[in-house]
């Protein structure tokens, strides 16, 4: 049976070095609806090719799962992206500590699109410290230079 579906309560950027980004409001603490500070951009090389900038990792955490002793069978991350059909996954994978299990990163998803990953031992589900990175990055074949916008993303257990 899967649980309703929860929210971050907390998000951190994992990059410094890459373009943040903001929720337009001073500091960034709000899961929902954030956008980098400028566009990704993958520009066309002569000879073939894109140089693209990339935007920065953010770690999703705090999603309040209470499990008592229920075990869990699988994960769900659904994700909300204004993708402008330029913005493509990078790497969508769950976290506790370390990033854990596979890298979902689906090139042909959507502005909205759910991902599935069996359960991986050792995580603490029902943790403040778990959660998910998402990264997403300029198309890799067109070029473009498109601002990236995480409107929401949500997580549930299939228990």
């Amino acid at each position: 049976m899967w649980t309703a579906w929860h929210s971050p309560s907390s998000l951190t950027q994992l990059e410094t070095h890459q373009i943040p980004y903001t929720d337009s409001v001073g500091v960034l603490d709000t899961p929902r609806d954030i956008t980098t500070v400028r566009p990704v951009v993958g520009n066309s090389r002569t000879g073939g090719g894109l140089i693209a900038t990339e935007a920065n990792s953010v770690l999703f955490t705090g999603f309040g799962f209470v499990l008592g002793s229920s075990t869990v069978q699988q994960v769900q991350i659904r994700l909300t992206v204004g993708r402008v059909s330029r913005i493509q996954d990078r790497l969508i994978q769950l976290y506790y500590i370390t990033p854990q299990g596979t890298n979902l990163a689906d090139p042909a998803a959507g502005d909205e699109h759910v991902y599935t990953h069996d359960a991986v031992p050792g995580i603490a589900y029902d943790s403040a410290d778990f959660g998910c990175v998402i990264d997403l990055a300029a198309h890799r074949h067109y070029p473009s230079s498109n601002n990236i916008v995480i409107r929401s993303v949500h997580m549930r257990l299939m228990l």
